[in-house]
């Protein structure tokens, strides 16, 4: 699922949108293929997905199901480097957050690699940061790949680490179909609330094409595409009036 994704302040078209006007494609292709998340070690305990170069806040709230009152909401801040598999961590809240290589401190900052351990709290709330990797199923280069016969070999499954199965995708697809969470829904888009707006307004458009992964996105698109941003642009004009989205 390839989506649209408007904030105020902030515009970003997402990985769809990068196959026609990224110009460095590769960096961008090998992006989509490596997810990093922070895997939950508590009981009932949620995973939590990171975007490459995106500030996550991570704290007491339902993203973690953390009722802990001496966690802060905004405890944490996670900023993933897919490039480098890695992640950097700023302590926001006044309590304590530790790594594997010792306590972060309130306002300071720590570098966790993959298989590091973030506690939120001293000893308690722990993560260990994980990546799932497509790019090790896919052996050989996309000429050698398409070359060979279907029947000759199966679709190329993730290689994980530390696999993670409650990918943030499956959560979109369902939010498509609850009257609840929907803005605006034609033929061809539906518009929903974002589940945990990172800003004042904050919705994603969801094309309703099926579309299996970035690599099956081409120039037939682009009409799609445009036709998101149209309407994306209507909505923030005429729902939100005089707020500068960018």
């Amino acid at each position: 699922m390839y989506f649209m994704q408007y904030s105020v302040n902030k515009m970003r078209y997402k990985e769809l949108f990068w196959l026609c006007v990224c110009p460095n494609y590769q960096f961008c292709l090998q992006m989509h293929k490596i997810r990093l998340f922070l895997k939950n070690l508590s009981k009932g305990g949620l995973d939590v997905p990171l975007l490459h170069g995106e500030p996550v806040v991570i704290g007491r709230g339902p993203q973690t199901k953390i009722k802990d009152p001496r966690l802060s909401r905004h405890q944490v801040k996670v900023t993933a480097n897919f490039a480098s598999r890695n992640a950097k961590v700023v302590q926001v809240g006044r309590n304590a957050s530790t790594t594997s290589d010792g306590p972060i401190g309130a306002g300071k900052s720590a570098i966790v690699r993959i298989g590091d351990r973030l506690e939120l709290l001293e000893g308690e709330h722990a993560y260990v940061l994980a990546m799932e990797d497509n790019l090790k199923a896919e052996k050989g280069t996309p000429a050698e790949r398409e070359a060979k016969p279907a029947a000759a070999s199966s679709k190329p499954k993730p290689a994980p680490i530390l696999p993670h199965t409650g990918h943030w995708s499956h959560g979109l697809l369902a939010a498509m179909s609850n009257p609840a969470m929907q803005l605006y829904v034609d033929d061809r888009v539906v518009i929903i609330a974002d589940k945990y707006p990172k800003a004042r307004h904050h919705f994603l458009v969801l094309p309703k094409e099926k579309i299996a992964d970035l690599e099956s996105v081409g120039k037939g698109h682009l009409d799609l595409l445009e036709y998101m941003h149209e309407k994306a642009d209507d909505r923030a004009k005429n729902e939100y009036p005089g707020v500068e989205f960018r």
